[in-house]
């Protein structure tokens, strides 16, 4: 899994994460493909909260490993 991929979590059918490097639907629909295989997916946008909440902790769990 690509490093700019943070705080993946899997959740019944879904796969969520932040793309720390995202350009475009087009290149993450790719990196995805590459992956794994063909899949459906939706972006959105997230509040500075969302990601300094998931930053903080993935941050934590990096620590305690």
């Amino acid at each position: 899994m690509p490093c700019n991929w943070i705080g993946p979590e899997i959740s019944g059918h879904s796969f969520h994460f932040i793309d720390s490097e995202f350009q475009d639907k087009e290149s993450l629909y790719a990196e995805l493909v590459k992956h794994f295989g063909a899949v459906r997916f939706d972006e959105e946008s997230m509040s500075l909260r969302e990601i300094s909440k998931t930053l903080i902790r993935e941050g934590r769990r990096a620590s305690a490993q």
